[in-house]
């Protein structure tokens, strides 16, 4: 999915263990690595989902992700993430990054989930704002100050870029 707009959604996902994802695309981990060792364990059930398949000539780039509420959440048996993006997400061809290919997240609410998100890719959430515990304003996202990216990425990836 490239260049959609995403504003204004609620995604529930609540006490499925049973709707927790196979993951038969190869997105919740780098190559070689476990199934769904990108996301935390055990059993992921997530709201909403922005994946880029590995070895994917297609790039999954310039969408824009605003204002939406996003719980997973699991009393016992899984754990529920608010939103996910896969490795690979945010870049155009030949794994370039730029204004134009990343993907834009803000405003978004994960709270309620028992995860608020898992980033990998190169994705833009809330860049270069200063977002804090309490209720930081827009563009922040709600989770924001709960990502700590690796150093030299202002944009609060988790350092998961690629497969």
């Amino acid at each position: 999915m490239s260049s959609s707009t995403i504003i204004g959604n609620t995604f529930e996902n609540n006490n499925r263990p049973w709707n927790s994802s196979a993951d038969s695309n190869n997105v919740t981990h780098a190559i070689g690595a476990p199934k769904h060792a990108d996301l935390p364990w055990p059993t992921p059930v997530i709201a909403f989902v922005l994946a880029r398949r590995p070895n994917l000539a297609y790039p999954v780039s310039g969408n824009e992700i605003r204002d939406n509420k996003l719980r997973a959440a699991c009393a016992s048996g899984c754990t529920g993430i608010g939103y996910f993006a896969s490795r690979g997400t945010g870049y155009g061809a030949g794994n370039s990054w730029s204004a134009q290919t990343t993907n834009y997240y803000s405003g978004n609410d994960p709270f309620g989930s028992n995860v608020g998100s898992r980033r990998c890719g190169g994705n833009w959430y809330a860049g270069n704002s200063t977002c804090t515990a309490s209720s930081s304003p827009k563009p922040c996202n709600a989770d924001d100050h709960q990502h700590n990216p690796p150093a030299g990425d202002p944009y609060r990836n988790d350092g998961c870029s690629f497969y």
